[in-house]
């Protein structure tokens, strides 16, 4: 985006359709004023301008194989916004203009500011100064590459410390989602913007000079995604996968930023009869999957903040037992899902009801109707997971020392295919992958191989022995039947053993499923 010095290319066709009723947005979409943090403000009530870098004919920079980087801007805003959207967010408006220069990035943030936006991200892709670029040709065409750089970069100005710590907390969630910032722009090296730190160890450099971040009056940070004159990393930016982390780790950030009352801080206690499983039974492996990305919906999930296992003292009490039968054979459980919060089941409605975000279908539900999820027995709008006497787990050898690492920019693997073809989570065959929202995935399903039956039926035998009981659609989930709630759903958030929030309770009639 910053640092190309050439005449950029004219904008591909294919979004020319989108320019009229974007247009508009900027002249229409403009709200009362608003206090100037959006601390402890509910969802709705957060105005987030999301910006579009660059126009139509004036695309910025342009990628390995010619195309417009405003074409990749584009697409990955409407992403964002429809992840904001779907978490909640309903202030959020996308903002793209025609205004090309100067008065197109005034603009940008007199309208901003007009709507008094309560944070301000503007979304870019990356390239290098032309002298830098190395000829190629692709399909008979002459373009031109930069294959030494690769990653994103956040800019933010100075002059707002709010600004900072927004890009702080969404550079954290993207390193831990597995991606890698660009020190292309550093003082030192003369192919990117030659820009100072502002944090060396999170790819966030001082760019006080740029319009959308020095004129805004609010929080404001600009997002370079990725390298688009990377020859690689141009076609993986474009994959809905890639967005969905992009986009995701953006929801994140706001929902941090916003709510610093989540945010952990020292000497938490859980609510009366509940305990964390790692105090209790350590050995038991952890690999929470709403708390990552690697989950049906493709994102973290509201309210788990920690990759850690919370149960009722009872429940967790039964489970260290399972544990120790296992260890006779030399096996362990491992745990995917324990107490879930009301907010996160609230959540999966939510996502549900968006049907065009399949972009995990390929692994979680790859035979299965998102929009029959609910009819299936898949998701409900109760889950007895609330009341925290429910877990979701399988078997693993005693010697697996963690959970395999997920590569969210890899090819989903069906969670339906054998076990050297879908992805390797570290259990022994049970037949599918976990949350595989298919028939194969029933307790009983008479199509799994032999192998996958018969330690399904161990599975089985054990938490039955020590008062669990199983849903015939997922081999994976066992209710505990001596909970200690069976009437009341619970609202905490999940944190690290040792932090400290408000641990709201709420109650709720309970319901059994999911």
């Amino acid at each position: 985006m910053i640092c190309v010095g050439r005449i950029a290319k004219k904008a591909a066709a294919p979004i020319a359709w989108l320019l009229m009723p974007f247009a508009f947005l900027l002249t229409l979409q403009v709200r009362p004023a608003l206090a100037a943090s959006c601390t402890s403000k509910a969802p709705e009530n957060i105005a987030i301008a999301l910006d579009v870098g660059h126009t139509a004919t004036n695309v910025g920079a342009t990628s390995a194989r010619g195309i417009g980087e405003y074409e990749f801007n584009i697409k990955l805003a409407q992403r964002v916004r429809d992840e904001l959207l779907g978490a909640g967010f309903s202030s959020t408006f996308l903002m793209v203009t025609g205004q090309n220069g100067h008065a197109g990035l005034n603009q940008r943030a007199e309208r901003a500011n007009g709507m008094n936006a309560d944070i301000f991200i503007s979304i870019h892709h990356d390239s290098v100064r032309d002298k830098y670029l190395n000829p190629w040709l692709y399909e008979g065409g002459q373009h031109s590459f930069f294959d030494d750089s690769k990653g994103f970069s956040l800019h933010v100005s100075s002059r707002y410390e709010d600004s900072l710590g927004l890009a702080r907390i969404l550079a954290d969630q993207l390193i831990a989602s597995g991606l890698h910032f660009t020190t292309i722009h550093e003082q030192n090296n003369p192919a990117g913007a030659r820009a100072p730190y502002l944090d060396s160890k999170r790819g966030i450099y001082r760019r006080d000079n740029l319009v959308v971040l020095k004129h805004t009056k609010m929080p404001a940070v600009l997002l370079e995604a990725g390298v688009i004159a990377n020859r690689d990393e141009e076609l993986v930016v474009s994959t809905p996968a890639y967005q969905g982390i992009i986009a995701a780790s953006i929801v994140e950030a706001v929902k941090k930023f916003c709510n610093p009352r989540e945010a952990p801080a020292a000497g938490a206690k859980l609510p009366k009869g509940f305990v964390y499983l790692a105090d209790m039974e350590p050995a038991i492996r952890r690999d929470i999957r709403y708390a990552g990305s690697h989950n049906f919906m493709g994102r973290p999930v509201q309210g788990y903040l920690a990759n850690e296992c919370v149960l009722t003292e009872k429940a967790a009490r039964a489970l260290s037992q399972v544990q120790a039968a296992l260890a006779a054979k030399n096996l362990s459980l491992m745990v995917w899902d324990c107490y879930r919060p009301a907010r996160a089941v609230s959540e999966f409605i939510a996502w549900s009801r968006i049907q065009q975000d399949a972009r995990m279908k390929a692994e979680f539900f790859p035979n299965t109707d998102k929009a029959q999820l609910f009819a299936l027995g898949y998701l409900t709008s109760r889950s007895a997971h609330s009341r925290g006497s429910t877990v979701d787990l399988a078997i693993v050898p005693a010697d697996l020392a963690a959970p395999p690492a997920y590569d969210p920019t890899a090819p989903p693997k069906p969670c339906t295919a054998g076990k050297a073809e879908r992805f390797e989570d570290g259990t022994i065959d049970l037949g599918t992958g976990y949350d595989c929202l298919d028939p194969l995935a029933s307790t009983a399903s008479p199509h799994v191989t032999a192998e996958a039956a018969s330690n399904r039926k161990l599975l089985q035998e054990r938490m039955r022995r020590f008062g669990f009981k199983s849903y015939s659609r997922e081999w994976w989930h066992f209710q505990f039947a001596d909970e200690p709630f069976p009437e009341r759903s619970f609202d905490f958030p999940i944190v690290a053993r040792g932090s400290s929030l408000s641990m709201k309770q709420e109650a709720a009639p309970a319901f059994p499923g999911w």
